[in-house]
């Protein structure tokens, strides 16, 4: 019947299966109004929860936000930088300048002026910006074809960071031989909005990569870029000019691999890998420097840090050159191609990890504390786009090497010794937090990676999450989540998340002794840090899959409901203020425009008339987000909207599954909470509002209770809401349309609800047809639905989980006496007689040895 139904309701449907209806820009203003004041509403509720007052914040960062800070290093601002020149010049003590010589900066220039580096915006080459070097000229400082400036440090940083921006905002190849035939420019259109609406952003259009431009543009990068590095490793000095000039290179060098694929497998693979063995000599001569820069106290704080930075670049540009060569049409941008998927894994194993390994292999350190941090970066970009069964031989292997180095940062970062330079103190202990923060983002990104999709949602778990299991990741992870440094501690949180879709983790987490194991759960759920508690929701309702975990979490305090209503009001609040800032820059965006209008309109001079219109349309073409479509701008891994959803997952979960944690819930404002996310943009949250509106429904069904419009703020929103999403979706997933359909039809047959469709459907002729067309047909049976939804829901906590989330792996062994299992493979002993059996303790086999010996041996 209810098949039926859906091909009723599709027929009046004009939507394609692979296009989304479009929405004028009033009806999408208001739409985005409606849930914007439903949202304040919701955090008006939560008024007196004084979130500024109690210290809730959204974690911590490794990097400042100011720019003028150094994020590899002390922090080390302007001020503090001038003020230490300024001493060093009273003590007479030497001070490092810019000392690139003039010919320095014309052997770059000559490397900077091949195609390679040019503009795509042919308008810029022709005025006096940088970019208007023709190919192949002479360089000096009065060539006819090149704009007039002085010679010195400040032009290659220039030209570094614009070539920089055009390869970030293009996001495509770059190169004047690429103009007309490669690559074909799509006007925009600004302000557009609507489902279907194009961004304010340039987009371009690649034609055949198989032509003979792409073989042009190959050659002038395999001629130039040599070029490029060979004058870096002849040109380095110890100076501070040397170190901006590296760092600056490295970084428009990581920008120009990662969108452009010949660029990546030049520096990979040309010459048989001799510019990356160069990369490597320069990233061993910047540490150098660094520790050199650092140790000396005659020597500027901010020539070690820059030093730092540069190597940072230099290593950073190795993995992201691996990237660049991955599919850009994946997810993960994966390596697809064979044969250079085989070139990439030896030149891992044979270049890479020789570099990498003396730096975070403890029995071979040969580095400063300062490098491993990128390294464990460098390897984690890698291992991304590589296939996952290579990420498991490469934790099986090196397992060791990263506990060893987990348990080393934390002790170098409680460090209280005394030393000789006090910055070399800092730097050690500041870089041993970095070190954290990248390891346990390292671990949280695989763990997270070791589920593989199998269909529209179900995770299930592979090689990687198994071996992630059977090395003992489950207690590093909880150690690591109990670090004092916010950023180790979400992040570990979030990798352990991951994990406990594994019926193992959370059976270990169950078995920690003295109850440590909610301890944990209640610790993360109630941290001020609440991106901390916004993954623990995600380990929750895993946990809640098991019936052991459910008592527990029912019996939790504070509250499990009350903290998930709690986060999402925060959560809502920070959505709001993005908002308003949004809505205010646009204010002032609109008013610039106004002005300079106006300014044109009187300008007296064309000189002036010029500069006013060029800075009018760059006003004009700046990428920038209105305040509507803040929800469907900001990226999958939001902080704010994640933790919306993950509240409502959490109260529609098992936990609330029978009649007196329902009647529990009921208590709170989760219909509330369910109604703010009905139609938001991220889909997440839509999805589970209405998961969870269908689930409130089916529970009223089994308990006898009604589901009324006066338990909600405003029913219409409700019904228009569930009907946009089920005419919107219905060919792209049937599935879960499928559930929403009996949603709408239950509140349809409901008397209290069908004066609302009638009211709707008088605004909405979308309502007002499903309305007439389902008015008079009978739904299921209420009580055969009573009894399916105990059946399948209510009666099984794990109902709709994967069945191999809900079964024990066999990877780790269990102890014959108590039952627990293993935390690491191998770490308890077996039977010395049978070799099978396996014991935590001398007591458990002592205990079950009257059973045993009936079967040992046999």
């Amino acid at each position: 019947m209810l098949e039926t139904k859906m091909q009723e309701l599709e027929l009046g449907s004009s939507t394609d299966s692979t296009e989304e209806q479009y929405i004028d820009e009033e009806t999408y203003d208001k739409v985005a109004e409606a849930r914007y004041k439903l949202y304040q509403a919701y955090v008006d509720r939560h008024e007196g929860d004084n979130f500024e007052q109690e210290g809730y914040y959204w974690g911590g960062s490794n990097q400042p936000e100011e720019e003028d800070k150094f994020f590899i290093g002390p922090f080390c601002t302007q001020e503090q930088t001038q003020r230490e020149v300024d001493e060093q010049i009273q003590r007479g003590i030497f001070v490092d300048e810019d000392d690139l010589t003039e010919e320095q900066v014309v052997a770059f220039m000559k490397i900077f002026t091949s195609d390679f580096y040019m503009y795509i915006d042919k308008k810029a080459r022709e005025g006096s910006g940088i970019g208007a070097v023709k190919s192949h000229s002479t360089v000096s400082s009065s060539s006819e074809t090149y704009p007039v400036f002085s010679l010195n440090i400040d032009v290659l940083v220039d030209q570094c960071n614009e070539v920089k921006y055009q390869y970030d905002c293009n996001k495509s190849v770059l190169g004047e031989c690429m103009e007309d035939d490669y690559i074909t420019e799509i006007t925009y259109t600004a302000n557009a909005k609507g489902k279907n609406k194009k961004k304010n952003r340039r987009k371009t259009q690649h034609k055949s990569k198989t032509g003979p431009n792409i073989v042009k543009h190959r050659e002038r990068i395999e001629k130039s870029l040599p070029k490029l590095i060979c004058q870096l490793e002849q040109n380095m000095t110890k100076s501070l000019g040397s170190a901006k000039m590296l760092f600056h290179i490295a970084g428009m060098m990581s920008s120009a691999s990662t969108h452009d694929p010949v660029i990546a497998s030049c520096i990979l693979s040309h010459d048989d890998g001799k510019i990356l063995d160069s990369i490597i000599r320069l990233c061993k001569l910047a540490a150098k420097n660094a520790k050199e820069a650092m140790n000396d106290d005659t020597r500027l704080t901010i020539v070690g840090h820059m030093w730092w930075k540069s190597y940072g670049e230099l290593t950073n540009l190795m993995g992201t050159a691996t990237c660049g060569v991955g599919d850009p049409d994946s997810i993960r941008k994966s390596i697809t191609n064979s044969e250079m998927l085989e070139e990439v894994l030896t030149l891992f194993k044979e270049r890479l990890m020789p570099y990498f390994l003396p730096i975070i292999e403890p029995s071979k350190k040969e580095a400063w504390f300062c490098e491993e941090p990128m390294v464990w970066e460098t390897i984690r970009g890698i291992l991304w786009v590589l296939p996952r069964s290579f990420g498991a031989k490469f934790i099986k292997r090196h397992w060791d090497i990263i506990e060893t180095a987990c348990d080393r940062n934390i002790e170098n970062m409680l460090k209280q010794c005394k030393i000789q330079h006090s910055r070399v103190l800092a730097s050690e202990r500041f870089m041993a937090e970095e070190a954290l923060v990248k390891i346990s983002y390292f671990i949280s990104t695989l763990c997270m990676e070791g589920f593989e999709k199998q269909g529209m949602q179900t995770m299930v778990p592979g090689p990687l999450a198994l071996g992630f299991l059977k090395r003992g990741a489950v207690p590093l992870l909880v150690k690591l989540s109990r670090c004092k440094y916010d950023v180790v501690s979400q992040n570990s949180v979030f990798g352990l998340a991951n994990l406990t879709r594994l019926k193992d983790c959370r059976d270990l987490l169950f078995q920690m002794p003295n109850d440590e194991g909610i301890a944990f759960v209640k610790d993360m759920m109630t941290s001020k840090n609440c991106y901390c508690a916004s993954n623990n929701m995600l380990l929750i309702l895993h946990l809640s899959w098991d019936e052991e975990w459910l008592e527990l979490l029912r019996a939790m305090e504070p509250k499990v409901e009350n903290c998930c209503t709690k986060l999402a009001a925060f959560a809502m609040k920070n959505v709001l203020e993005y908002v308003d800032e949004l809505k205010e820059a646009s204010q002032v965006r609109e008013g610039r425009i106004k002005q300079l209008t106006i300014e044109i309109a009187r300008a007296k001079t064309d000189e002036e008339k010029t500069r006013l219109m060029d800075e009018l349309k760059e006003v004009c073409d700046e990428r920038v987000i209105q305040w509507d479509e803040y929800e469907s701008e900001v990226p999958p891994s939001s902080v704010n909207l994640l933790t919306i959803s993950r509240a409502i997952l959490v109260l529609s979960s098992a936990i609330f599954r029978n009649r007196p944690m329902y009647e529990r819930l009921r208590k709170t404002d989760y219909l509330e909470l369910i109604t703010t996310s009905l139609r938001s943009p991220f889909k997440d949250n839509a999805r589970t509002a209405l998961s969870c509106l269908n689930n409130a429904i089916a529970y009223n069904h089994s308990f006898g209770t009604a589901t009324t419009p006066s338990q909600f703020s405003d029913p219409e929103y409700v019904v228009e809401s569930l009907m946009v999403y089920i005419h919107e979706k219905m060919s792209l997933d049937e599935n879960l349309v499928r559930h929403f359909l009996q949603t709408a039809l239950d509140l349809l047959h409901s008397p209290s609800w069908l004066e609302i469709f009638h009211r709707v459907g008088a605004k909405n002729p979308m309502v007002a047809g499903f309305a007439m067309m389902h008015g008079r047909i009978d739904i299921e049976d209420s009580s055969r639905r009573q009894s399916k939804f105990e059946e399948d829901v209510i009666g099984n906590c794990n109902s709709g989980v994967p069945e191999k989330c809900t079964v024990n792996t066999g990877k780790l062994a269990k102890c014959q006496g108590c039952g627990k299992i293993e935390s690491k493979r191998g770490e308890w002993k077996k039977c010395s007689r049978c070799r099978e059996t396996v014991y935590c303790s001398r007591a458990c086999q002592t205990s079950d040895w009257k059973i045993h010996k009936k079967i040992c041996g046999k």
